[in-house]
């Protein structure tokens, strides 16, 4: 991605991880406990929540649900100095919000952003990826970064954190997003400084809406798990031609580039203005968004 990043561990809260919407799609969780935060209906085991903007309880398709492929299980993040640290960061922001520091956590990260040695960006802006790897595990711990993105919206205008989430498929996460985005300082400038893009249940589902009106659409991943990229997607560089999925591809709105590009890198792929260099997470909060499984 090229830019600054913050991980946490991945997985369930009840692996000890930090994502809640892992703990009924990942197989290592109990059965049990997995059903217990599930529905059952006539046809199988659905999610208690809407995702959003489709009106519907995804059905948890068992080996299909993404977060059992979870690309951060595997691969350069199962180093076990890259575990390590993620498990410190996680105890650390458990302990200090457990403790009632939270103004405290907010100043350690806004002057620590304000000291990254940020890249020259096309699009103008000074990009952070949230949670490359893990979750919102609590709201206290999202409300820490709703706050962080307060104190950025007038110091430091630029900054656009992108955070993909699954909590929505989890207990009353949607009403803390419903209350909590709404509020953002930097909504005053016409776009969140905070992208809070929803993430869908298994792979090929439709991409869901945004978690509130003034929030950014979802992602979803269309293609069949370790397929390499189809041919046409590889081609999508003319936005003349073929700017979106259009009506032949209505589960989402743009397919990322990276694993068409010839290095995968967010700067080294084509925009949705066919330019190369993409910041579509983070600039482009009206269009619902493809990545192939990786």
């Amino acid at each position: 991605m090229a830019c600054p990043s913050f991980s946490l561990p991945a997985g369930g809260l009840l692996t000890c991880a930090t994502c809640p919407g892992a703990d009924a799609g990942q197989t290592v969780t109990p059965v049990a406990q997995r059903q217990a935060r599930l529905e059952a209906q006539s046809d199988g085991w659905h999610t208690p929540n809407n995702a959003p903007g489709t009106g519907e309880k995804p059905l948890m398709r068992e080996g299909l649900t993404i977060c059992s492929q979870c690309y951060a299980t595997g691969g350069n993040f199962a180093y076990a100095n890259i575990q390590t640290a993620e498990v410190i960061r996680y105890w650390w922001l458990r302990q200090n919000l457990a403790a009632g520091r939270m103004d405290w956590l907010v100043q350690i990260f806004v002057d620590g952003i304000r000291c990254l040695p940020f890249k020259p960006d096309r699009h103008g802006i000074r990009p952070i990826r949230l949670h490359d790897s893990g979750d919102f595990f609590s709201e206290d711990y999202a409300e820490m970064w709703c706050r962080i993105a307060d104190e950025l919206a007038t110091s430091m205008p630029n900054v656009i954190i992108w955070a993909p989430t699954r909590t929505w498929a989890a207990g009353n996460w949607p009403a803390f997003w419903e209350r909590r985005l709404p509020t953002l300082k930097s909504l005053a400038s016409g776009r969140p400084n905070l992208v809070v893009r929803p993430s869908g249940y298994n792979f090929g589902d439709w991409a869901p809406g945004p978690l509130h009106p003034t929030n950014a659409k979802g992602s979803t991943s269309l293609y069949d798990i370790n397929a390499r990229v189809p041919d046409f997607l590889k081609s999508r560089v003319d936005p003349a031609a073929v700017p979106l999925p259009g009506p032949a591809e209505p589960r989402s709105d743009f397919n990322c580039q990276v694993y068409g590009a010839e290095e995968p890198s967010c700067l080294a792929s084509r925009a949705p203005d066919g330019k190369v260099g993409c910041r579509a997470c983070w600039v482009h909060p009206e269009l619902s968004i493809n990545y192939s499984s990786h």
